[in-house]
């Protein structure tokens, strides 16, 4: 398909408010994934950082055996 100028591509013959539309929401879509994935993983990322510091400090029994 081809446009003579910028205005008929934007316009594509009375289409281009949903094909627009529908590109929009896909790169908002997209970028909230983006988004979120990489917040997520560091959370995931400084909630093991805490768990190896814990594993790795000395463990200490708060319960005293009494035999």
């Amino acid at each position: 398909m081809k446009f003579d100028s910028l205005a008929e591509l934007i316009a594509m013959e009375g289409h281009g408010v949903y094909v627009w539309s529908a590109y929009g929401l896909f790169f908002l879509a997209f970028t909230l994934l983006v988004v979120l994935s990489a917040s997520q993983h560091k959370r995931w990322l400084s909630q093991q950082r805490r768990l190896l510091k814990r594993q790795s400090q000395p463990q200490t029994s708060a319960h005293t055996s009494e035999e």
